[in-house]
C-alpha cells in the first residue's frame, strides 16, 4: 500500500455477516457519511455484490466514483463482472487430501503451514 502512496492507517474496517443484504446495509451506512469511501474490499463476493447493488442504487458510478473488490471469485462475481480475489480451491483440496493421506500413513507430521498465492480476477468494478 505504501508503494501506491496509500497509508494503511487510513483504512476503515466494518464487520458484517456474509450476505448480499449485509453488504447493502454496510454500504448504505458508509454512503450516508460526508466522507464517502471510494473503495470497498469485501471478504466475500456476496458482500461485494450487496455493496455494488447499493452503490448503483445510490447513483454512484462503479468503477468511476468507487471501486469494489470481492473475495472467492465465485460464480456470482463472474455473473456481475465483479473484480475478485481468486482462491485456488482445487489446489487447496488436493494439498489437504495429500496431507491427510500422508498423516494417516505416518509419513508426515501433523503440523504444516502452506501458503497458496491468490490472484486478482479483474472485472468491471475496479
Amino acid at each position: 500500500m505504501k508503494d501506491a502512496g496509500l497509508d494503511p492507517g487510513d483504512l476503515e474496517w466494518m464487520l458484517t455477516a456474509s450476505c448480499i443484504q449485509c453488504g447493502r446495509d454496510a454500504a448504505a451506512q458508509l454512503l450516508d457519511r460526508p466522507d464517502r469511501p471510494t473503495g470497498f474490499i469485501c471478504n466475500f463476493d456476496d458482500i461485494a455484490a450487496g455493496v455494488l447493488a447499493e452503490l448503483r442504487a445510490a447513483g454512484r458510478a462503479v468503477p468511476g466514483e468507487a471501486a469494489v473488490v470481492g473475495y472467492d471469485n465465485s460464480d456470482l462475481a463472474e455473473a456481475l463482472d465483479l473484480t475478485s480475489i481468486h482462491q485456488p480451491f482445487a489446489e487447496t483440496g488436493r494439498i489437504a487430501i495429500s496431507l491427510l493421506v500422508a498423516a494417516m500413513d505416518g509419513t508426515v507430521d501433523s503440523t504444516h503451514q502452506i501458503s497458496l498465492k491468490p490472484r486478482l480476477a479483474t472485472g468491471g468494478t475496479s
